[in-house]
């Protein structure tokens, strides 16, 4: 099965490879055909026509994945039910059928789904004598700004002490986190029934 991503990250950018890493541990038959849109405001205004173009050029589904955060427009408050709506004028003025197309809106970035997985996060920032330092997330869809929750953990941890990379970090931690805990994140477990999967 071929299933078209779009993404408001650049090429080859860190929440394509999180996802590419995550299909693919959920259904190796899945192959990915990424189209990166650079940023929100390009997504909004063009996944209508990229998602035409994946469904015209083979793929049998297509995921629009975006971070809420920052918002859009620039300055508004984080808007999930706006954001949609403005992804749907784009799929609507392409003459996209919604049943082909699946909104994975993330609530607040891709980093809160790993916010999920204490237990992979201890054990890649501890060491045998000094245990991270990492907080529970009850709820990891509403832990305010993940990113910079990780840059904080990452900096202090005994085994790593260096600022997070989501382009090293984030693709690692896809390859070893546990799926089953991810499945408690809202956004996730969407994404993983639309993969099928």
């Amino acid at each position: 099965m071929t299933v078209g991503m779009i993404f408001e990250c650049g090429k080859d950018g860190p929440d394509f490879q999180v996802c590419k890493e995550l299909a693919r541990r959920l259904n190796e038959k899945i192959v990915v055909s990424p189209v990166t849109l650079g940023n929100k405001k390009t997504l909004i205004e063009t996944c209508g026509k990229s998602a035409r173009l994946l469904l015209d050029g083979g793929c049998d589904k297509v995921l629009i994945i975006w971070d809420l955060r920052p918002p859009h427009p620039e300055g508004a408050k984080l808007d999930c039910v706006r954001e949609c709506e403005a992804v749907k004028t784009s799929l609507r003025a392409e003459g996209v059928k919604h049943d082909k197309v699946s909104l994975i809106s993330i609530r607040e970035e891709i980093e809160c789904w790993f916010c999920a997985d204490r237990a992979t996060l201890l054990r890649l920032l501890s060491t045998e004598a000094h245990q991270a330092d990492i907080p529970k997330f009850k709820n990891p869809e509403k832990v305010k700004n993940p990113k910079a929750q990780f840059i904080s953990m990452f900096k202090s941890s005994p085994r790593i002490a260096r600022r997070y990379s989501d382009m090293i970090d984030a693709v690692r931690l896809a390859r070893e986190c546990d799926l089953e805990r991810l499945s408690r994140v809202q956004s996730f477990a969407r994404f993983r029934e639309r993969l099928g999967a």
